[in-house]
């Protein structure tokens, strides 16, 4: 099914904002309708079948251990590919790591086999891709030395802040567990370390949402792995915004099963909605 907007939007992507119209079009782009706050893209041993573009809001990367744990691996947003370990292999690929929405937003889909055949004819796209995935090998590098040797009130505090610059607003809507999840610690230690913030000034805390209404108190607070993973995004046009051009679409979110546009000239006027690309 495809459906026009009622009203131009713009893609928030950077990704998509910057790749020529052509590979908008060979991406058959379907978009997801609203998404719940905390929603599992993929999980370990699950086939990975698509690739997310998230327009808003964040996602987080955790791995999880047998022992009921999980580690933190990264967060995307809306300057990134999700999903791009697939995009590099050939045939089909299984998850290795849990990637769940933990911040509502809008999201744009396109299948592994039509993103790999994009990637692998080189181009704008294969470039962004390919940058995008320098930034989140570097920044993962650092998550594994801050994973061991900080403290809870320092790596929430860099998590927070991460989150913070993803969404480019001062309101989080994420639950303790999932908070939790992102971090690596369980539940109650998550919310003595929020506890501790907020009687502190530097948060605002109720349920299932977080309000930073001090930034450089929290900054303060965080470990050296936040200034150092910013600075690893430094020159990277995907993070400095400079994007050649924002592109229209036009799309209603409707809860029906996945289709791909129809063969156009210009995808500024469709785009396919589907919901069937969750993991439940």
């Amino acid at each position: 099914m495809i459906t026009p907007k009622a009203a131009t939007g713009l893609f928030g992507n950077a990704i998509l904002a910057e790749v020529e119209e052509s590979s908008l079009e060979r991406l058959r782009l379907s978009v997801l309708p609203p998404l719940k706050t905390v929603q599992y893209l993929s999980r370990p041993g699950q086939p990975i079948e698509r690739v997310f573009f998230l327009e808003t809001g964040f996602a987080s990367i955790t791995v999880p251990l047998t022992d009921g744990t999980s580690v933190s691996a990264g967060i995307l947003g809306n300057r990134s590919l999700i999903g791009v370990e697939a995009v590099l292999g050939a045939g089909p690929h299984k998850g290795w790591h849990e990637t769940l929405i933990q911040s509502a937003g809008e999201i744009y889909s396109s299948t592994v086999e039509d993103a790999r055949r994009e990637f692998q004819r080189g181009g704008v796209f294969h470039h962004l891709v390919m940058e995008d995935l320098r930034i989140q090998l570097l920044q993962t590098t650092q998550l594994s030395a801050c994973n061991t040797r900080h403290d809870v009130e320092q790596r929430l505090s860099r998590w927070l802040l991460l989150c913070y610059d993803e969404m480019e607003m001062s309101d989080i809507f994420v639950t303790h567990e999932a908070l939790a999840k992102a971090i690596g610690i369980c539940r109650s230690t998550a919310t003595m370390a929020v506890d501790i913030l907020r009687r502190d000034g530097i948060l605002n805390a109720g349920r299932a949402h977080i309000s930073i209404v001090n930034r450089p108190a929290l900054k303060a607070r965080a470990c050296e792995c936040y200034a150092v993973m910013r600075s690893m995004e430094s020159g990277s046009r995907l993070r400095d915004g400079r994007r050649l051009e924002k592109r229209p679409v036009f799309a209603d979110h409707v809860p029906v099963h996945a289709v791909r546009p129809a063969a156009s000239s210009d995808l500024r006027g469709q785009v396919a909605v589907g919901s069937d690309h969750l993991m439940q």
